[in-house]
């Protein structure tokens, strides 16, 4: 008993002693990338928005310079489903579920319905569409959501009252002096506010050579030029007002535009998920209206015709996430070469060999040595974390994979002194703090695994444990049975059906 206590005791000293917020520890591993921006300072870091937070990284050293999770800090960050960056004092704005946050680099405060003055977006609109952040040139924040009509602005800490419009702004961006506004409308063309005078100017398909008045995105380049998006191609308005067009050979949507610094190229997303429009991505030479499209065409290494992001990097670099097929992946694509790399974003060193971050169950043993070896089940694998409570500090090492039956799916997992036991359909395998594996087979057919549970809370202290366990039979009628199972031998009674 007095074992069992001051197993206990570690254990709460354990998750108390490093606790970086209230002893939680993040372990998963990005699966949605939503943004990714470069520095606007320095050309070799990246800015990432996934659904588990906000990742910096530094594509010199390849590695995750800075984070934001649910766990790292408090208070929290969740999904972060897009970002921006204040010119003026290198803030991150993050978009989140509920609202918004800032982050200075070292202190995070979170803004929402509850508790800020933030209105925009509260009402209308359907839950799929998220808000957007975008900076403007003097520090100030524009907030909007594609679907509800209006905008607001967030500056100096103080949100202004929310701006009441007749059109669902796309996107917003302003000037390089940061005197006019853009606001690219969803069926009424563009919107065109001067600060100064708080006049609107409305350019459409009718009074202007504006190619379109279905806008979707708007990106100001290095030469004050305006370049607009819409389901045909592009559209460029020149400081002085002059638009020009310059759509590809077959007319495809423009839902992102950024701008190699080096080149002035211009990199366009053609596809946006959860749509019909699966067009890739495209490098474009605006003077020579050139248009190099990337998609699945077996003549590039991405092969794909969905991204949620591109962008090009500081390093002249292209960056993308693909959608669907390659889950929390990044790839640095160098065009003209044709060469993709991925990049490591796994900073929580989840398992690589999974993904996505669901897993079927997990426990707890204690070795030997005092450490604790955290087990978790997903398909056929059982993983394993070994941590000494005394030094973990929230950063995990690499995994151990094992696969305890292979072909067979790994269900519960339980924990028994130094044992892990691993349930399949055909029965247990047992595995010994030196990740030994011994299988029990229980010989009843046609059965398909749901549950093994242990009936003791603690651990046994002559390694005979009693299990219960549920599943389906032949017909799929639920079945309960037990067994009594020996760790040091590795077998177990005859099961008997309790119900």
């Amino acid at each position: 008993m007095k074992t069992k206590l001051l197993f206990t005791v570690t254990l709460l000293i354990f998750f108390n002693s490093f606790a970086q917020t209230d002893g939680w520890f993040l372990y998963a591993k990005p699966y949605t990338i939503y943004k990714i921006i470069p520095d606007d300072t320095n050309s070799n870091e990246l800015h990432i928005a996934t659904d588990i937070g906000y990742i910096k990284y530094n594509t010199t050293t390849n590695t995750v310079t800075n984070f934001l999770n649910l766990t790292s800090q408090n208070p929290a960050v969740g999904r972060v489903n897009g970002l921006s960056l204040n010119p003026i004092n290198n803030n991150i704005a993050l978009a989140l579920d509920d609202g918004i946050a800032i982050y200075d680099g070292t202190t995070v405060t979170v803004y929402n319905y509850t508790n800020s003055a933030l209105t925009v977006g509260s009402v209308g609109g359907t839950q799929f569409t998220k808000l957007k952040v975008r900076y403007g040139r003097q520090g100030e924040l524009y907030i909007f959501k594609p679907d509800v009509t209006g905008y607001q602005v967030f500056n100096a800490g103080v949100f202004n009252a929310e701006v009441s419009t007749v059109f669902t702004p796309q996107d917003i961006t302003e000037n390089l002096a940061g005197t006019k506004v853009f606001f690219a409308g969803s069926n009424d063309g563009l919107h065109e506010l001067t600060k100064a005078s708080n006049n609107w100017v409305n350019y459409t398909s009718s009074n202007s050579n504006l190619f379109q008045n279905f806008l979707t995105a708007l990106f100001v380049d290095g030469s004050d030029n305006l370049l607009i998006g819409h389901y045909q191609g592009l559209n460029k308005m020149e400081p002085n007002g002059t638009i020009t067009t310059c759509n590809a050979s077959s007319p495809i949507p423009v839902f992102a535009i950024n701008e190699n610094i080096g080149t002035g190229e211009l990199l366009v997303r053609n596809s946006e998920p959860n749509t019909s429009s699966v067009f890739g991505f495209s490098v474009v030479d605006y003077d020579a209206c050139s248009w190099s499209n990337y998609t699945n065409d077996a003549t590039n290494c991405l092969d794909n015709n969905i991204f949620n992001t591109v962008t090009f990097g500081g390093d002249g670099n292209i960056y993308v996430a693909k959608s669907f097929v390659s889950i929390g992946e990044i790839f640095k694509f160098v065009p003209g070469t044709d060469t993709c790399t991925q990049i490591d974003i796994n900073y929580l060193n989840a398992p690589t060999v999974t993904n996505f971050n669901f897993v079927s169950d997990f426990t707890v043993r204690k070795k030997a040595s005092g450490n604790l070896d955290v087990g978790f089940t997903k398909g056929e694998s059982l993983y394993i974390l070994e941590i000494d409570p005394n030094t973990f500090n929230g950063v995990f090492p690499a995994v151990t994979t094992l696969t305890p039956s292979p072909g067979q799916p790994a269900y519960s997992v339980l924990s028994d002194n130094a044992f892990f036991i691993v349930e399949n359909n055909t029965g247990w395998t047992f595995v010994d703090d030196a990740n030994n594996i011994t299988s029990f087979n229980h010989n009843l057919p046609n059965y398909l695994a749901i549950v093994t549970k242990k009936a003791a809370a603690f651990d046994s202290s002559s390694g005979i444990i009693n299990l219960i366990f549920k599943g389906f039979d032949a017909a799929f009628n639920y079945r309960v049975y037990k067994t009594q199972c020996n760790t040091a031998t590795a077998t177990c009674s005859v099961p008997e059906e309790m119900f």
